[in-house]
């Protein structure tokens, strides 16, 4: 995950292990059974198993890493340079929603920086960093293929804006009063479900 301020060595946690992370993975097999099916060599399965941990984890530390190495059939050090490349990796913990905005050339010119400095003054936080409640983390990304609606700006997995596209036919661009209602829509929503925060080695969360 590019545009994040914390050194991803710096929070790896020290009790986790490669045998817990395959007990974490263990209710996971198969669909990683079905998905080391779809091709010719193990190998070609490694993206998908670099997201499956992301799912159980809600990121992926490198002990998921070298899970997801293993499974696959490839060196770590191929694993950790495949989540290196890509941004949809998440190498820290993040808060609930994670924003990204796309500040590659195309996104420049069409406005993300202002809409970054917007970001960062309606969270309180810099590029890179997660609000003290653990709602939003805020993070530059280098392509989002959303070049044609840029700047690229997605919360989770959704591009922003899906319900404007009918009001605005002739083509949609992210704006600070659009990006403003998601979050008070999400802020209002984490409100009512509180996240719980206290966890096991494993990540799971103690009740």
């Amino acid at each position: 995950m590019s545009g994040c301020a914390v050194n991803p060595a710096t929070v790896q946690p020290d009790d986790l292990t490669i045998e817990q992370v395959r007990t974490r993975m263990a209710p996971h097999q198969q669909r990683l059974d079905e998905l080391l099916r779809r091709y010719p060599v193990k190998r070609g399965a490694l993206l998908q198993a670099l997201w499956l941990v992301q799912e159980e984890f809600g990121w992926v530390p490198r002990t998921g890493i070298k899970w997801a190495a293993e499974v696959s059939a490839v060196s770590a050090v191929h694993a950790y340079g495949v989540v290196e490349f890509y941004t949809m990796y998440k190498q820290v913990p993040t808060g609930r929603h994670l924003i990204q905005v796309c500040q590659t050339m195309c996104c420049y010119l069409q406005g993300s920086e202002p809409l970054i400095e917007h970001l960062e003054k309606t969270l309180g936080i810099h590029a890179g960093e997660t609000t003290a409640d653990g709602v939003f983390t805020l993070v530059r990304v280098e392509c989002l293929a959303l070049c044609g609606t840029g700047p690229g700006v997605m919360i989770d997995d959704e591009a922003i804006g899906p319900e404007e596209y009918e009001q605005l036919p002739e083509g949609f661009h992210p704006t600070p009063a659009i990006l403003d209602r998601w979050i008070a829509r999400l802020r209002t929503q984490a409100a009512a479900t509180p996240k719980p925060t206290k966890t096991d080695a494993l990540g799971a969360i103690v009740l």
